[in-house]
């Protein structure tokens, strides 16, 4: 699962599997899918089209993945790897960033949690099950656009380069218990 745009990234990691599967070091190819902004992908899928159609824009804290249509060979990587698209909101981009930042300690950027937020969507709607494995990539640290957290969460504190000082602020800050 990735946060998509145009779909190179996934056309890119398709493209390594399948070299992988022809060079025999794995048997299958994962089912891919796509988290997007504008719903492009989606919108192909749901009704069948050879092509990608032109969305709405959409403002969205996720700029670097809101493109308002993706390319056909995103299309032709879902549709081979029998995977699906979702888009997803502002709202669940923001609980998704601060649940992975309380759970896990990790910042990401609004964007980068977009295949976290399609995830839950699939395991409620039964595409995905509770007990499959699932490989969700995050392409992005928090501060690469800080902005969207800010005015829910604060501003990004400044720390120490001290492990006790880093643990400290993400408790304080974040609300992260370490394991």
């Amino acid at each position: 699962m990735l946060p998509v745009c145009y779909g190179d990234a996934l056309h890119g990691m398709w493209k390594g599997f399948e070299e992988l599967r022809g060079l025999g070091w794995i048997a299958s190819t994962p089912r891919m899918v796509a988290a997007e902004i504008a719903g492009s992908l989606g919108a192909a899928l749901a009704t069948g089209r050879d092509d990608v159609p032109e969305m709405p824009a959409r403002a969205s804290i996720a700029a670097s993945i809101g493109a308002t249509r993706s390319t056909f060979q995103a299309l032709a990587v879902l549709r081979a790897s029998g995977g699906t698209a979702r888009t997803v909101t502002d709202a669940e981009l923001l609980e998704w960033q601060r649940r992975l930042a309380v759970s896990e300690g990790l910042w990401a950027e609004p964007s980068s949690v977009a295949p976290i937020a399609a995830l839950r969507r699939l395991r409620e709607e039964g595409v995905v099950a509770g007990d499959a494995t699932v490989v969700v990539v995050a392409t992005a640290g928090g501060l690469k656009d800080p902005a969207p957290a800010a005015e829910r969460f604060g501003q990004v504190p400044v720390v120490e380069p001290r492990l006790d000082a880093v643990l400290d602020t993400l408790r304080t800050a974040y609300g992260f218990r370490a394991a």
